[in-house]
């Protein structure tokens, strides 16, 4: 019979260095501050507990991308592709869920929208996600949604989220703010796109 703490131990099995580090970075931090009465910002293993959220939600929280949806194949890595994002303003979305096989996961607040329902002002964020492809390109998915640390409530509701509002505004951004060659695709599956991350 399986209990609550057995993907918990797993996890430990199976990664015993990020657990290690993170545990004696919690320790030192600990005695740090029995002893001055001041918490160490500094010293926390902030690298260490990054990975293990990381691992954890691509585990627990993955899900299969959408195959459906419009995007952009861009000729360029994912590397290459969040540096130029970065320039303008974007950030990684730290508190979302994985799509499989996704190299890119960035977010960019992008205004506000009124409700569809209530007609209030919603604050509002680009959220591309990249996948490789055979080509050695990388396949873009962009949704314009409700921000998720600003609207929490409305975000990924069904009349705030648009995926062709997303291809849109980054193709637009990509155009207008870069020299990456791009094309836009209605779906990856109508495209026939092969994403081989």
């Amino acid at each position: 019979m399986s209990t609550p703490i057995d993907p918990l131990l797993e996890y430990v099995v199976q990664h015993p260095e990020q657990v290690a580090t993170l545990a004696a970075g919690l320790a030192a931090t600990v005695g740090h501050y029995s002893k001055t009465g001041r918490l160490p910002l500094g010293r926390l293993p902030w690298r260490a507990a990054r990975g293990i959220v990381r691992d954890l939600r691509e585990r627990y929280f993955g899900k299969p991308r959408p195959k459906g949806v419009p995007g952009l194949v861009v000729d360029t890595d994912a590397d290459t592709l969040e540096a130029r994002l970065r320039e303008h303003c974007f950030e990684g979305a730290l508190a979302s869920y994985d799509y499989e096989g996704e190299v890119l996961n960035l977010r960019q607040p992008a205004g506000v929208k009124p409700h569809p329902k209530t007609g209030a002002d919603v604050p509002m964020e680009l959220h591309p996600r990249g996948f490789e492809t055979a080509d050695g390109q990388l396949l873009v998915i962009a949704h314009l949604e409700a921000s998720r640390y600003e609207a929490t409530d409305e975000h990924l509701e069904e009349g705030l989220l648009s995926w062709e509002t997303g291809q849109g505004v980054l193709a637009a951004l990509l155009h207008n703010e870069t020299d990456l060659d791009f094309e836009k695709v209605a779906s990856e599956r109508d495209a026939g796109v092969e994403v081989v991350s």
